[in-house]
């Protein structure tokens, strides 16, 4: 016969309290003996809010961060990267006849996606 699993009041907070601390999911159902299915039965809400209190955390210790100006460049790229969706976008030119080519190399950081390089002709 199945054993049944009946969660706690206890267990209800434990789990927000681990997931809010980043314990990954396998590691939480090991503490709980269950399985991911039992796990994601009972508990997806407080797993959700538990990962959302430590983006929260997390969030608002960056953006304290991100905003001094000692800020290493490092972290307002991965900010513009990941937040503001822009990217790094490598645009290969060559130039020339078939004797003389000069290959030019561009990095443009943009919003948007190119789909054609820029004609530079003009």
């Amino acid at each position: 016969m199945p054993v049944i699993f009946n969660p706690t009041n206890t267990d209800y907070r434990l789990v927000r309290d681990y997931c809010s601390r980043g314990i990954p999911v396998e590691q939480i159902c090991a503490v709980l003996d269950i399985s991911y299915h039992t796990y994601y039965k009972y508990f997806k809400r407080e797993s959700l809010l538990g990962q959302a209190e430590l983006n929260l955390k997390v969030g608002n210790t960056f953006v304290e961060r991100v905003l001094q100006p000692d800020c290493p460049p490092a972290l307002l790229i991965w900010w513009t990267k990941a937040r503001m969706h822009w990217h790094e976008t490598k645009v290969h030119e060559i130039i020339g006849s078939d004797k003389d080519i000069t290959k030019i190399e561009r990095v443009i950081v943009s919003e948007e996606t190119l789909d054609e390089p820029e004609n530079t002709d003009a």
